[in-house]
Formats: structure tokens, C-alpha cells, sequence
């Protein structure tokens, strides 16, 4: 079977988009190649998910966009995926430039994007689920982070003081080993959870994150840069307005509107790539 891909950056979270506005390829067929198309579409490096781009069902609607995990998982947000699905439909067409939100579905829950010269926001809800201070525990050890949904689940901790009394430096921290620890540990069964790690430095959030269905840090993470922004502003809800690092070192940005410490609304602002396009065949 042959797909025509588009590779896209979001922050440097690597995509492998496809146009699906006559319904060529169902869900189920994507999610049985997922692995397959994530490894081949792009020959510079696996991709860490799939965007397929569809016309919505709903009229108020613009477009719609199915995300996908490397993995095959599917039904959770991705929001550098969002704004490079809104530039991916502008540019074919799905709809046109206008002065008011761009409304697009994401397995049945509704976002709202508007542009903003060279970058995209993408306009979140409030979290689904806060859990301030949750302690993890292994067989040797302990964790406490905050446990943060935002449309995808996200274990957030503070790496200063996560390390606090060690020399471990935060560029170097093996996420992979701690993001598997945590990634699977029981209180998260069955579905799992993303890991993040921050540090704060000269007033910007340095990022890594681990994700599920990736089952590796990524370049990225747009939900994981929201997640953290919440659980920075749930510390000093002085402050709504952050510039968040990740390991790609492409500059998000988050902005918390909130009254009084009752979040209305997340805006994820940042830019996108088009990488090139390629044809891959895969054997059924």
C-alpha cells in the first residue's frame, strides 16, 4: 500500500502528515501502520506521530485531525500536532484565511486556533484533572510531582528539586529510564502517563519530556510544555505568561488566563515547518 506523506516540525516534534480529505485511508488502517509509516516516512529519523487530516462532519467546523502514536494509541490531544494540522489544512485548502478562530476537531473534542503571523495558538480548555504534590513510590525510591491533564496525562516534575543534594545535571538526566519508570508505574495503569522534567532559568522553563506511545523523549511536547506551565503558575499564580525550552531549543510559549487561580483557558503559541514529501510502500 502506498501513502503520500508530508513531514512537518511543531517546535521540533516531528510529524508524518497525511491528507486524507477523500477518506482514503479509515483510522483503523492508520493505526495498524502506524509503527510502519512513523519509521519510513521520513528518512532522516522516525517521526513521533501521524496527523491525519480529514473534511469535520460538523459545519462549524473547519477540518478535523486524528493523531496518532508511533505506537498505534490514539484519542488524546498533541498540540504541536494541532498547529501543524491548522497550517497543513490552510495550505490545501480546507479552509480559507479569515478574522475569526479556526475550529477544528480532535477525536470529538473541539479546539479553537487562530494565526498569528509565522506562528499558530492553538486555545485549550482548563485542564481535565489536577493532582497537586502526587507521591510516586518504587521499590527504592519516591517521586512528587503534579499529575496534570490537559487533553493527554503529564507527570510533572520539578527537576531542582527532584536532584536537590546530587550533582545530576538536568541535559544529561536518563528521562528514558525515569520516564519508563514512571510512564508505567501502577497508579497510572492502564493507560499510562507522558513524564516531564523542568528547571527554571533567567525567567524561561528549560523542558524534557518523555512520551507514552513515542516510549522516548522527544524534541517537543506541547501538551507536556502546558501541563508544566500549570503546575509553575498553580506555584506563583502571579505569573501566567511563560517561554518554555524543550529539548529541541524551538521557543514555546504558554499563556494562562485565569480568575482568580481559576483557569479559564491555555493558549500554546508557537511556530511550524514543512519538511518535505515523500511516497513510502508498505507490504500488507
Amino acid at each position: 500500500m502506498e501513502f503520500k506523506v508530508e513531514i512537518m516540525s511543531g517546535a521540533g516534534n516531528i510529524f508524518s502528515v497525511i491528507d486524507n480529505r477523500e477518506r482514503k485511508y479509515p483510522p483503523d488502517l492508520i493505526r495498524k501502520y502506524s509503527n510502519q509509516i512513523c519509521t519510513k516516512s521520513y528518512p532522516h529519523s522516525k517521526t513521533e506521530g501521524i496527523l491525519l487530516i480529514e473534511p469535520s462532519d460538523e459545519p462549524k467546523q473547519d477540518f478535523s485531525v486524528k493523531f496518532f502514536n508511533p505506537d498505534g494509541s490514539f484519542g488524546m490531544m498533541c498540540g504541536n500536532g494541532g498547529r501543524c494540522a491548522v497550517a497543513f489544512a490552510l495550505e490545501k485548502g480546507l479552509f480559507q484565511p479569515k478574522n475569526e478562530p479556526i475550529k477544528f476537531d480532535v477525536w470529538g473534542q473541539e479546539y479553537s486556533a487562530e494565526i498569528i503571523g509565522t506562528e499558530i495558538k492553538i486555545i485549550f480548555p482548563p485542564p481535565k484533572l489536577i493532582i497537586e504534590n502526587k507521591k510516586i513510590e518504587t521499590e527504592t525510591q519516591y517521586f512528587l510531582g503534579d499529575f496534570i491533564d490537559v487533553g493527554s496525562p503529564h507527570f510533572v516534575l520539578n527537576f531542582d528539586i527532584m536532584s536537590k543534594g546530587t550533582n545530576t545535571n538536568f541535559s544529561n538526566f536518563p528521562i528514558t529510564e525515569l520516564g519508563r519508570l514512571i510512564r508505567y508505574h501502577k497508579d497510572f495503569l492502564p493507560d499510562g502517563t507522558n513524564v516531564d522534567i523542568f528547571k527554571i532559568h533567567d525567567d524561561q522553563i528549560c523542558l524534557r519530556t518523555y512520551e507514552r506511545g513515542v516510549e522516548a523523549e522527544t524534541g517537543a511536547c506541547g501538551t507536556g510544555a502546558i501541563a508544566t506551565a500549570v503546575s509553575v503558575f498553580l506555584k506563583n499564580p502571579n505569573r501566567n505568561s511563560f517561554e518554555i525550552i524543550p529539548t529541541s531549543k524551538e521557543k514555546l510559549k504558554v499563556v494562562i488566563l485565569h480568575d482568580d487561580k481559576k483557569i479559564k483557558e491555555i493558549d500554546l503559541i508557537g511556530g511550524y515547518k514543512f519538511l518535505g514529501k515523500y511516497k513510502i510502500c508498505i507490504d500488507d
